[in-house]
């Protein structure tokens, strides 16, 4: 009789496998992938070679003390439970490298988690944490910290001792002002600190040469400091709503730049420099009041633009030479529905465009010539989608044809 095969005996032993672990673990395994609880390796057969551990959507108030006794584990999430705490025992997992615990209700941190010399993300978004643990900084590879949607009323000192860190994340929190130790993150490339109420921007911060994603939006910062220019490898950067009267001209001498969003501040006029970046992709200029753009400003390289919420009636003739482009332009009572749709049909050659427009002049386009504009690869919707809703032919089961189909010749 020949031998089964290894890989059939293995999987003959999964059942059991499961078994131990929820008894060790101490809850229910979930075997639906899409919520499962634990992800071991396949076939596994020890609780030590467990390297992954997933309690998302469980509703554990709690982390299984047991947990803590695999020693090889290595990533640890717990999103969108009810955790409150983090227990001391999260020092025991000494090969952690990723922990992740967003949607929760953890208030503060214990100092046992400086114990983790592996650590390299730590996301702890969307919690009730006031303050940190002056020892994060012994987490010598920390590269990412998420704490956005927290309670944070400062910018905690010890975050600029981590030296290697890359990414961090304050968005959402109540921090007043940016601390000149930020100048220590030499390798920071991505800063988010949206939402908070931030009034000015130190130099401290444009001598991070390495950041390339900065976010300081939606802060009463009025001016943003021109020194942001030195920021050589930025190339995204966000200043939705943040108070200003003008638009910095510095940005046009940033040639890098890739995406700007700058919508709802209290200027109504774009300078034509913008749309000569050469690297320019995504442009956001929603909610100011802008009367028109520029004229004869070249689009071709733009491949989002955001232009919802102002008072546009035309958009520049050169719009006829795009070959790729995702244009938001609901909510401009006075657009020039007619014109807009002569310069698209007059685009020969396009790759990819989208164009989404207000409801009420969604309605007014006929189906010949939406279908039209799909043959040429143009989409023209409103931005729930309505029109390409409606004109998508319905769908009937062949049983139910078939029967109506009968009755009929009967």
């Amino acid at each position: 009789m020949s031998q089964p095969f290894r890989n059939q005996e293995r999987s003959e032993n999964k059942p059991n496998l499961i078994k131990m672990l929820e008894e060790k673990l101490g809850c229910k395994i979930n075997k639906d992938k899409k919520y499962s609880i634990v992800y071991p390796p396949l076939y596994l057969q020890e609780q030590d070679k467990i390297k992954r551990i997933d309690l998302g959507y469980t509703k554990l108030p709690i982390i299984p003390s047991s947990l803590f006794q695999i020693r090889d584990l290595e990533e640890l999430y717990g999103t969108h439970c009810e955790i409150e705490n983090i227990p001391p025992s999260i020092e025991n997992l000494k090969d952690l490298e990723r922990l992740e615990l967003t949607s929760n209700n953890i208030s503060a941190l214990p100092p046992e988690i400086c114990n983790l010399p592996k650590l390299e993300r730590l996301l702890l978004n969307y919690n009730k944490i006031e303050n940190l643990p002056s020892c994060l900084n012994r987490l010598p590879y920390l590269r990412y910290l998420g704490l956005q949607h927290n309670n944070l009323t400062h910018f905690p000192m010890v975050i600029c001792k981590c030296a290697k860190l890359q990414g961090l994340g304050l968005s959402m929190n109540r921090i007043p002002n940016i601390p000149d130790c930020i100048a220590e993150l030499k390798s920071l490339t991505r800063l988010g600190l949206g939402f908070n109420e931030i009034t000015e921007i130190p130099d401290s911060l444009t001598s991070l040469k390495s950041l390339e994603y900065l976010d300081i939006g939606y802060n009463p910062l009025t001016r943003i400091n021109k020194n942001i220019k030195n920021l050589k490898n930025l190339t995204h950067i966000d200043i939705y709503k943040c108070g200003l009267t003008e638009f910095p001209m510095f940005l046009t001498e940033m040639k890098q730049l890739v995406s700007i969003s700058i919508g709802r501040n209290q200027f109504n006029e774009i300078p034509k420099e913008v749309f000569s970046l050469p690297n320019l992709e995504h442009l956001s200029l929603p909610f100011l009041n802008l009367q028109s753009l520029p004229p004869n400003v070249d689009l071709s390289g733009i491949k989002t633009l955001e232009l919802h919420g102002n008072n546009i009636s035309e958009l520049p003739d050169s719009i006829r030479y795009v070959k790729e482009l995702k244009l938001t332009i609901d909510q401009n009572p006075n657009l020039d529905l007619d014109t807009l749709l002569d310069q698209l049909d007059s685009i020969s050659d396009a790759k990819s465009i989208e164009v989404f427009l207000p409801r009420n002049m969604v309605y007014k386009i006929k189906e010949e010539m939406y279908s039209a504009f799909l043959k040429k690869n143009i989409v023209i919707d409103a931005l729930d989608g309505f029109l390409r809703y409606i004109r998508k032919p319905p769908k009937y089961k062949k049983g139910k044809a078939k029967r109506k189909k009968k009755r009929t010749e009967s």
